[in-house]
């Protein structure tokens, strides 16, 4: 391909046409199709098992949708390396660049939303229920109080192998611009933020290990319920603090190389890509992890939910006191039954 298209330079963007980087922009399409179902299977689960009704998996549900609609985004973020010479998709990719920011950051909100939830919980002893409107706004709100300031001067674009804020103009010059609202809008408060994330479930994991030794052979009435909260309010929730941290590796290495050379690493471009969209399968795993979870997870217990959530019981009659009606007794000995299952 030539360096040139009417009279333009694009040396700077065909390093992305080469086959490393479109099996980078598959596996990231192939991350968010994957974490698309398993955030489906994740929130239809939350809905017929009705964990929706408990505040805190009422946040992981939030975490859940952020994951969903991350995912899509992800799936569709195909044309960065078409759209810096093929003008039909630049409208495109501006618009995916713009899904990439807004909807990018309703998971880290979310993960931060669920480590101050955390916080007050253990270190405080306060409910959070409260907040949680707040919480909803922060998380799916927030963001486009500031991921509209990037359409200032068309600064969404083709940001590498795929759609975000540019960093050079479509004549491969440098666009100041747009460097600096990828480091203002996302890198510095993402990387202000995961140490704070990471210090405060430092103290959250030290103070539940504290409880935890004074719990051992404690009978107290209040220790015991104590217990029983933080089993069901605060463990539930640790998984996916740790999650986002961990994911998050591989995308600040990967911004450390581009910093300190001009051509990507592929094999770090790789993981970084790959760690993000992948997000809702891990979210999905860790839902999966806990106890009733697991013990709700079979094929009895989800048909049997499923019926409930759409089929309305008439079962139940009223009759005249002292007949006894054999066969009404056995669909309330199987009402009974189910419920069993669901419960």
């Amino acid at each position: 391909m030539n360096n040139t298209s009417n009279g333009s330079d694009l040396s700077c963007f065909e390093q992305y046409d080469n086959t490393g980087f479109v099996i980078v922009v598959g596996l990231r399409v192939a991350g968010g199709i994957i974490s698309f179902f398993c955030c489906l299977v994740m929130i239809w689960l939350i809905i017929i098992f009705k964990k929706y009704k408990f505040f805190t998996q009422r946040l992981i549900l939030y975490l859940a949708i952020s994951a969903l609609a991350y995912s899509v985004v992800s799936a569709i973020n195909v044309e960065g390396f078409r759209s810096y010479r093929d003008d039909s998709v630049r409208s495109y990719c501006v618009f995916v660049g713009f899904l990439e920011q807004f909807v990018g950051n309703w998971i880290p909100v979310a993960i931060t939303c669920i480590m101050v939830d955390l916080f007050v919980k253990v270190v405080f002893d306060k409910p959070t229920e409260r907040f949680e409107i707040l919480y909803i706004l922060l998380i799916f709100a927030s963001p486009i109080l500031y991921s509209w300031i990037p359409f200032i001067h068309v600064a969404y674009g083709p940001a590498g192998a795929w759609c975000w804020i540019r960093d050079v103009d479509y004549e491969c010059n440098d666009f100041p611009f747009g460097t600096s609202l990828r480091f203002a809008l996302y890198w510095v408060p993402l990387y202000i933020l995961m140490p704070i994330l990471f210090g405060l479930l430092i103290i959250i994991l030290v103070l539940l290990r504290k409880r935890q030794k004074q719990w051992i052979g404690n009978f107290n009435p209040e220790s015991i319920e104590l217990k029983k909260r933080m089993q069901k309010e605060v463990i539930p929730l640790l998984y996916y603090p740790i999650i986002f941290l961990l994911l998050n590796i591989f995308p600040f290495g990967n911004r450390i190389s581009n910093a300190i050379q001009s051509e990507p690493l592929l094999p770090l471009w790789i993981l970084a890509a790959i760690s993000l969209p992948f997000q809702g399968l891990v979210i999905t795993l860790a839902f999966a992890l806990d106890s009733e979870t697991r013990r709700k997870m079979t094929i009895p217990h989800i048909l049997v939910a499923t019926k409930h959530l759409f089929v309305k019981d008439e079962r139940m009659q009223e009759y005249p006191i002292g007949r006894e009606h054999f066969n009404d007794s056995i669909g309330l000995k199987y009402e009974e039954k189910e419920r069993e299952i669901i419960n």
